[in-house]
């Protein structure tokens, strides 16, 4: 049988943290030009909004109440997208480690 995709620490796929922060993986590249948004070179498929251009600018975005409330459902689920991908990571507020799968490692 196959194994559910494990959520990202913290539930962004469910109820979203307000503390933390997402962080591209250090293997991603993400740019804009104008209302154009490119992710590993290809044309992502939502607009470059001011908060997906402070994502490209600073490679990290804050898990904010508010920040979180000024993303659209569909910027939501393409950065879930983009979390499963392995191109974006959640990063916890009390350890600033990724967090990693708690499947036990063997």
């Amino acid at each position: 049988s196959r194994n559910p995709k494990p959520q990202p620490c913290g539930g962004w796929g469910g109820r979203r943290p307000t503390l933390g922060s997402l962080k591209l993986d250090r293997a991603t590249r993400i740019m804009y030009r104008g209302k154009e948004l490119y992710i590993n070179g290809e044309l992502a498929p939502l607009p470059a909004s001011p908060l997906l251009r402070k994502l490209a600018d600073t490679r990290h975005l804050d898990c904010s109440a508010a920040i979180l409330r000024r993303l659209k459902q569909a910027e939501r689920e393409m950065l879930q997208d983009w979390l499963d991908e392995g191109w974006l990571h959640y990063e916890a507020p009390s350890t600033q480690q990724q967090c990693r799968d708690n499947r036990p490692q063997s």
